[in-house]
């Protein structure tokens, strides 16, 4: 699988550090009970430019939290990158806020520039993960002999990948609520 998520990041900006993310963080397989991806908590373009439906940042973070609160208790999600736009003390607040075990699969927003990822408090980080027959990526990948569930393409009109090979967990396409993991 490595081949396949290096060949498919070629594209990627920062692609040396993806490579170390990939060396740092391999994949693995991991049990998980919901998934959703790109929260995007405090980026203010973010309302406008995918259209979400809050008045603010206030009210996409609080609204965000308690649907995942609600949805997950004492389970565990996977979070598919992008997690925030905060300083990580603010981005770890959120966190330590909602509940159940988190699991990241690492962004291209999670990462510092040439600095490598944030300092977020997840239970466990990985550049891609697997779970039966899928595979977790943040950026939406081609070529993998499993169903690729990502995030990273928001509901503005460039999602370029649509297949039966492909879920999209964004949180534009799933109610901004974690979803479950099929099973």
């Amino acid at each position: 699988m490595k081949n396949e998520f290096l060949a498919n990041m070629k594209q990627a900006r920062g692609f040396k550090l993806w490579e170390q993310m990939f060396a740092q963080y391999p994949p693995a397989e991991i049990q998980a009970d919901f998934m959703w991806s790109d929260q995007h908590f405090g980026h203010k373009n973010i309302i406008r430019y995918s259209d979400r439906p809050f008045a603010d940042l206030d009210e996409m973070r609080e609204t965000m939290i308690s649907n995942y609160n609600r949805v997950v208790q004492g389970g565990s999600c996977v979070w598919v990158g992008d997690v925030a736009f905060l300083p990580d003390s603010e981005a770890n607040e959120i966190l330590h806020r909602c509940m159940g075990r988190k699991i990241l699969i690492i962004g291209n927003h999670d990462l510092h520039k040439k600095k490598g990822l944030k300092k977020l408090h997840f239970d466990e980080i990985y550049a891609m993960a697997h779970m039966g027959s899928y595979t977790f990526t943040h950026y939406p990948m081609q070529g993998l002999p499993a169903i690729n569930i990502h995030g990273h393409e928001h509901v503005n009109g460039n999602e370029t990948l649509v297949s039966d090979f492909h879920i999209n967990v964004n949180v534009e396409f799933i109610n901004y609520t974690p979803i479950e993991v099929p099973k």
